[in-house]
């Protein structure tokens, strides 16, 4: 069972969520925010057509994920995704070539905005948590410790 852990108080969690379906070649992004009350603040999906693989609908996402962050309001936010190697990439100090490299630009030059800006990846529908303040190295953490680095 995943649970969801309250975030810090003056951040908000941005929750980020993707599905795929490869026979329709489309998306859908889900973002829920949550404040450290765990208060629902906002919510929105977005559908999104020719997608040519689930990877990028999980990009897609982030970049969803944070734009309605922004677009809230809020400055402060922790953004959590179950997609590890897209976590990766966002914390990656090199330049980016795969498939998914706009997206991935994208989604840095939107987390520059923020005034405190977190990554947490949830791994493998495990409670497992990776903590990344600005872009810093990957950590892998055991089951149900939480890792910061």
């Amino acid at each position: 069972v995943v649970h969801w852990s309250l975030p810090l108080t003056s951040l908000v969690k941005t929750n980020i969520g993707a599905s795929f379906s490869l026979a329709q070649r489309k998306g859908c992004s889900r973002v829920i925010i949550r404040d450290e009350h765990g208060q629902i603040m906002g919510a929105c999906s977005c559908l999104t057509f020719q997608l040519p693989i689930a990877f990028v609908a999980k990009a897609l996402a982030v970049v969803h994920g944070l734009r309605f962050a922004l677009e809230m309001g809020f400055l402060s936010v922790i953004l959590e995704s179950d997609s590890r190697l897209v976590i990766q990439k966002l914390t990656a100090s090199s330049k980016d070539l795969s498939e998914i490299s706009a997206l991935i630009w994208e989604a840095k030059e939107f987390s520059k905005l923020f005034v405190d800006y977190r990554q947490e990846a949830l791994i493998w529908g495990i409670y497992r948590y990776l903590y990344f303040p600005n872009f810093s190295p990957l950590v892998f953490c055991s089951p149900s410790i939480r890792c910061f680095t």
